[in-house]
Formats: structure tokens, C-alpha cells, sequence
């Protein structure tokens, strides 16, 4: 089983986990602009976790 990488729509700003690597769409808006935000790898990696949700935070103010 594949645990799921973490996106970001660029059009709506929602936050969701899927386990596709092809053809993501945003479950909110239907989107395609969508980008990984953080992956299962990175999430297991503290240091780079932190860094990802620090930016994720300041860029939400």
C-alpha cells in the first residue's frame, strides 16, 4: 500500500492527500493546478517536515 503525498490546489488553496502520481485533480474545485506539498519520504524526514510546514504557515498570513 502506498501511503499519500500531500498537495496543494494553486487555485483554491485546498489541502489534500492522494495516492495518484498521474492526472491529480483538486477534490474541491476540480482543478489540474496542483502541486506536492510534501511527500510521504519528506514527512518521515523531521527537518525537512518542519521546514515544509513553517513555509506552508508564513505563506498562509
Amino acid at each position: 500500500m502506498r501511503i499519500p503525498d500531500e498537495y496543494v490546489c494553486d487555485l483554491c488553496g485546498y489541502m489534500f492527500l492522494s495516492g495518484e502520481t498521474i492526472n491529480i485533480f483538486c477534490p474541491e474545485c476540480g482543478s489540474s493546478m496542483v502541486a506536492k506539498e510534501i511527500s510521504y519520504d519528506e514527512f518521515l524526514d523531521e527537518e525537512a517536515y518542519n521546514f515544509s510546514t513553517h513555509m506552508i504557515m508564513r505563506s498562509s498570513l
